[in-house]
């Protein structure tokens, strides 16, 4: 086989490596519009008051799933609305134990808690807001991985015609 058949084959083998792994994205991934959060109207509430849960980043019209947990109490299920964002409210009842409880939001495959501490009836609530977040983790490399391949794949082609050129330049000589 002649050298330039040799170097045909492998810029077209190294056109279909970039083609392909530039067509791989991360299997599974579960795509977000944004940073998940759950978010109480207080840090506490007595019985027989009100509280709310909202939870935001999730997809728009996904279902999300409030529990006030300890002695589970269902708060309800909302849909996501056009940003991302679900609130219920609900009445604590007279009668539900005091203490510290949590409240979950499930979003997806995504739950995030938040604290709450519920007051008997004779104590008054502060009124700071609390907001729990779930911390981000992991990364998303995949444009960085798919600009590295690109890179590569350029410089590949770069040193075959460099080899190519320098090869014409001898045997003209």
């Amino acid at each position: 086989m002649r050298r330039s058949g040799v170097v045909g084959m492998t810029m077209a083998a190294l056109a279909l490596t970039v083609t392909f792994l530039l067509g791989v994205s991360a299997a599974g991934a579960q795509s977000y519009p944004g940073s998940l959060t759950i978010t109480l109207s207080g840090p506490s509430v007595s019985q027989g008051g009100t509280l709310s849960a909202s939870m935001t980043g999730c997809a728009v019209g996904e279902s999300i799933h409030f529990v006030l947990n300890s002695d589970p109490l269902d708060m309800g299920t909302v849909v996501a609305d056009g940003t991302g964002k679900g609130t219920v409210t609900i009445t604590i009842p007279a009668d539900f134990p005091t203490g510290p409880h949590t409240v979950t939001g499930t979003c997806g495959s995504q739950t995030l808690s938040a604290n709450v501490e519920v007051l008997s009836r004779s104590v008054t609530p502060a009124t700071n807001p609390a907001v729990t977040s779930l911390p981000v983790t992991g990364s998303d490399t995949d444009l960085f991985l798919r600009g590295g391949v690109s890179l590569v794949a350029v410089g590949g082609l770069l040193v075959v015609v460099a080899f190519a050129a320098k090869r014409r330049s001898a045997s003209a000589a």
